[in-house]
């Protein structure tokens, strides 16, 4: 804090302020205050300086403060409120020259000057030297006698006592205030002459006086306990030390307060506290002024509700210097106070209880629980960013990448995984590229126990690097899907290409076999890249193609519902003259579609030309489709978090059917004994 910011306070009281012939405070004392810091210049500050002055729950009808360089007459202002505390501040900075702050006080009861005869400037002695208050009688009632009565049978404690503090009392003279003559309360010693500053190195304050009582008891005077408690009483202690309210960081949302004169650490935790209150309101606010030390809020909608909040250097901390709770408007579910980092922190905890969460799940978490309605997009990024806090960031767990895969090798001996990295020179880092993944127990499954039909498919990645998880399936006896292997490719388009296909299959025919060795087939959707690199790496191995699929290529070019079901007739056909039949009638309503057809191989697509080997008359990859649904919330984590929910994923499903099978007793799978018995 600089040295400028530093004030004396100057107190005006006791007196009488008259307007006519022109506005003058007239009697009075005057107390003052060097190196008063200017941010504590607030009213409390006020309240309590004359607290200290007249006792504890005194009170003043108003207090002015002296514009600097006028006069009383025309440069009083009242200090009611906080914007008046903001005027003076500005004024005081760019006018008090001589660092000084006059204050004026008017009593609650009115009071009338008794023109006294003294022939000089200072305060007489005398009753006609004190302003009395206009309601009483000169002799006084019964009752203000008896008052006096009870305070003449106590005058010699409370002496002892009155006489310390009020030693810090100075008239106009300079001179402490007669012992004697003690003024009541609502009675004001003053005198006629204009009042003049006291030495403040004179005056002793009220914390000075209690020294003074405790010194006389370390002498040997009088010992009580009631008497030494004065400097330990927790309502003395908060006459002398202002104590502003402290904001709750740990309050729970609904929860939070606002308060007047209220101190935040920082900045950031006051604009928190602002979101927090007004969300649960149901009031959005809007920021008016904000910088490095100071913010301010009003409504949105235009009603008085503001709150400013700066820098106080006498707490070090942020204090709210402008409060008004009130709010005149209506409520709203929509508020752009709740951004998305500040629903993603909301989110962090109900997605670590419901790992699955998805995005209609957190608008009704939302919208049950903070009472506020959030559009779409919104809750996408918010749940991006809790998931990152929960999961953990997606660049950071690439770097861990070869940690993780050499865990998988440690505990699943037998199985394959590699990782592939693009490095053009030794100079610069390695980026990653592919990674392929394949366990033990799933090639001794597929081996042992499944059809020789492996259907192959790529669905895209959802997390910020996005990417493509191209998959190997087979069903086992129970038409259960197996999953073979999994790997992700990554290429800078985006998509599937003959070289991400032909890395893959490569990998995949060394851990199982080549096709020819092991007499299996391949069903796919026909993707790009993927017929050119089976032809390379296995010329004449049976593919067949997904109707499906065939059917929505037909259906672009020739839409003729009739001619959708002549197709699905055709393919499952069981003997060639059934199959010539349907053929023909396709051929009569579409000469283009039996064109398209008649240009792929019959066992591409229809069942009379399908190899026996197989054992399986699948039409559909309905396998691979059944297995990118059940991970379709996994592909928008992070890599090893979606790596580690696959495998945990495949090995329940796995434990899960071996469970089935030992409970089932039988010659024939449970599936299989099924159609028989439907068949009979």
């Amino acid at each position: 804090m600089a040295e400028d910011d530093y004030y004396t306070v100057v107190f005006h009281h006791g007196g009488v302020l008259v307007s006519e012939p022109h506005m003058e405070y007239i009697g009075g004392v005057v107390d003052s205050w060097a190196n008063v810091d200017i941010d504590r210049i607030l009213i409390p500050f006020v309240e309590w300086r004359f607290e200290e002055l007249y006792g504890d729950n005194a009170k003043y009808k108003t207090v002015y403060w002296l514009d600097p360089g006028l006069e009383v007459k025309d440069g009083l202002r009242p200090l009611e409120n906080d914007t008046d505390v903001r005027m003076l501040y500005s004024i005081v900075h760019e006018k008090a020259q001589n660092k000084e702050i006059h204050f004026y006080f008017e009593h609650e009861d009115e009071v009338e000057v008794i023109d006294g005869d003294s022939e000089d400037d200072d305060c007489g002695d005398s009753e006609d030297d004190v302003y009395k208050p206009r309601h009483e009688d000169e002799g006084g009632d019964s009752e203000d006698n008896e008052d006096d009565a009870d305070d003449e049978d106590h005058e010699d404690d409370e002496d002892e006592i009155v006489v310390d503090i009020g030693s810090g009392t100075v008239g106009c003279s300079g001179n402490p205030m007669p012992k004697s003559k003690k003024p009541k309360k609502q009675k004001w010693r003053a005198c006629n002459g204009r009042p003049r500053y006291p030495n403040i190195e004179d005056v002793q304050r009220p914390h000075e006086a209690r020294n003074t009582v405790d010194d006389a008891d370390d002498e040997g005077g009088y010992h009580s306990d009631q008497m030494g408690s004065i400097r330990g009483d927790s309502d003395d202690e908060g006459r002398y030390e202002i104590k502003p309210p402290q904001f709750n960081e740990a309050a729970p949302f609904g929860q939070v307060d606002l308060q007047l004169y209220m101190l935040f650490p920082t900045l950031k935790m006051l604009k928190q506290a602002v979101k927090d209150y007004t969300i649960a309101l149901g009031r959005p606010v809007k920021q008016v002024k904000a910088d490095k030390g100071r913010c301010k809020y009003t409504c949105e909608q235009g009603c008085d509700w503001n709150i400013f909040c700066s820098w106080a250097e006498v707490h070090g901390s942020y204090q709210i210097k402008t409060f008004n709770p009130t709010h005149t408007c209506s409520r709203k579910l929509k508020n752009h106070q709740a951004t998305s980092k500040w629903v993603a922190d909301k989110l962090v905890e109900f997605m670590r209880q419901v790992p699955d969460m998805t995005a209609v799940d957190a608008f009704k978490y939302m919208a049950s629980t903070f009472q506020v309605r959030l559009a779409d997009m919104k809750i996408y990024r918010a749940m991006r960013i809790a998931r990152e806090v929960v999961e953990g960031s997606e660049k950071d767990q690439y770097e861990i990448l070869m940690d993780y895969c050499m865990e998988l090798l440690t505990s699943n001996a037998g199985s394959t995984v590699g990782i592939h990295v693009e490095r053009p020179d030794l100079s610069f880092p390695a980026m990653f590229d592919r990674l392929y993944c394949c366990f033990d127990a799933c090639k001794k499954g597929v081996l042992s126990g499944c059809c020789p039909l492996i259907g192959l498919d790529g669905c895209f990645l959802k997390g910020y690097y996005g990417g493509t998880l191209l998959v190997a399936v087979s069903q086992d006896g129970n038409h259960s899907f197996y999953v073979i292997a999994y790997v992700i490719a990554y290429a800078i388009i985006g998509q599937e290409t003959k070289d991400t296909w032909s890395w893959f299959l490569t990998r995949l025919f060394e851990d199982i076999g080549h096709p020819k060795d092991v007499g299996c087939e391949f069903i796919s959707d026909m993707q790009k890249g993927l017929l050119p690199a089976m032809e390379e790496l296995a010329p004449g191995t049976k593919h067949r193609f997904c109707l499906r699929h065939l059917e929505v290529n037909i259906w672009n070019y020739w839409r003729i519902a009739e001619l959708r079901n002549l197709l699905w007739d055709c393919a499952r056909c069981l003997t060639m003259l059934e199959f010539e039949k349907k053929f023909l009638e396709l051929k009569e309503l579409s000469m283009l579609a039996w064109t398209y057809l008649n240009n792929l191989q019959h066992h591409n697509w229809t069942r009379v030309a399908f190899s026996t080997t197989s054992k399986n008359c699948a039409l559909t990859n309905n396998m691979s489709k059944q297995f990118n649904a059940a991970i379709v919330k996994m592909r928008g984590k992070p890599i090893i978090s979606m790596l580690e929910e696959i495998r945990v994923y495949l090995m329940n499903k796995m434990n899960k059917i071996r469970k089935q099978l030992t409970q089932y007793r039988g010659p024939i799978t449970p599936a299989a004994q099924t159609k028989l018995e439907v068949a009979k």
